[in-house]
């Protein structure tokens, strides 16, 4: 079987950015060492901390990185699937990110979902929510 350069590429990403933000809580939280080079573990060991990251000053960095590097593996793992449509900017509090709704193609059983470029994204349940929230905040920045 034929090795994926670009998934492998991807996983590297993936272990990279976890690695790094792993390292950070780890250091400045004074917990030790972080877990192997696994993203599993990684993960896991990110999420344990989460209350801690959430409150760090980078934590927009953080989001934007495991934003970028979950695209990334999602463009590898499914190619050409998933045309993103702008709908507009995110009304999450200090988020400045775009909102964009991610179309099914006719073949694709998998749902469609809306997120924004930071990682908020919203369920097919709360699109009518995320719409009136899209539109207050339209009238707010107004």
């Amino acid at each position: 079987m034929p090795l994926n350069e670009a998934a492998v590429d991807a996983r590297s990403d993936i272990v990279r950015t976890l690695a790094s933000w792993s390292g950070l809580v780890a250091e400045q939280h004074q917990i030790g060492t972080p877990p192997d080079r696994r993203a599993d573990m990684l993960a896991e060991f990110l999420i344990r901390h989460i209350d801690w990251l959430s409150a760090h000053p980078a934590v927009a960095e953080f989001a934007e990185e495991i934003s970028a590097v979950t695209q990334s593996a999602h463009q590898v793992a499914y190619p050409g699937t998933n045309p993103a449509v702008k709908i507009g900017p995110c009304p999450h509090d200090d988020c400045d990110s775009t909102v964009h709704a991610f179309l099914n193609h006719e073949d694709d059983l998998r749902p469609a979902h809306v997120a924004c470029d930071a990682g908020h994204a919203s369920p097919p349940h709360q699109w009518l929510k995320l719409r009136r929230r899209m539109a207050a905040f339209a009238k707010h920045e107004s």
